[in-house]
């Protein structure tokens, strides 16, 4: 049986990544709320958590990594859909602690397909759909957000083509997260697995 995580589990999470596991990470903390949760178990692990939200606004379930203050960074690692009833799902997200807001947030919609939620600022362009293929339930597909401190800037990539480079004026102390983030607009249950993730 899995092992479902509470908010006031997050250390024995984070204690389970060991000393090798954070130092590649740069693990922060977890961010588990309205009915989000993190399983370890025969099917997950610490290094291969599954992320589950359910059907509420801002039900998340997310794994924070650390703060950094100049540079050019990168996430890496690898998800897998496991359910998808319903969508408009975050998976990955590039925040600013100046900002306090997402710089960017990389997501699914109802039927597995890749876009961005944000906008670069002074952008108002309605079209955010990254036009790679859709991630099927079962499958898998390798992510990697490359964010620049100095420049404000995150740009995100599924299999190694790029989907989107958002801009936020001012924005620093960048940070990122991955698991699942249910966004105002989306609905449903939503699992995915994440492995093989490092931030560097």
């Amino acid at each position: 049986m899995n092992k479902t995580l509470t908010h006031t589990a997050c250390a024995l999470l984070l204690a389970s990544f060991g000393l090798a596991a954070q130092a590649s990470t740069n693990a922060q903390n977890t961010d588990i709320r309205n009915g989000g949760s993190i399983n370890t178990g025969p099917d997950a692990t610490a290094d291969s958590p599954i992320f589950t939200v359910v059907n509420q606004e801002s039900s998340r379930a997310e794994l924070r990594f650390a703060t950094f203050t100049s540079g050019s960074h990168s996430l890496e690692g690898t998800v897998k859909l496991i359910k998808l009833s319903g969508g408009k799902t975050s998976l990955a997200q590039t925040f600013s602690e100046t900002g306090g807001n997402p710089i960017s947030q990389l997501a699914i919609d109802e039927s597995g397909y890749f876009y961005e939620v944000q906008r670069s600022t002074g952008d108002s362009s309605s079209e955010r759909s990254c036009g790679l293929p859709k991630l099927a339930v079962g499958s898998t597909a390798k992510i990697k957000l490359v964010y620049d401190v100095s420049k404000g800037t995150s740009t995100s990539y599924v299999n190694g083509s790029k989907c989107k480079t958002i801009t936020k004026s001012g924005w620093t102390k960048l940070y990122t997260k991955i698991g699942a983030y249910q966004t105002a607009s989306g609905s449903g249950t939503v699992s995915v697995q994440w492995t093989n993730f490092t931030v560097k």
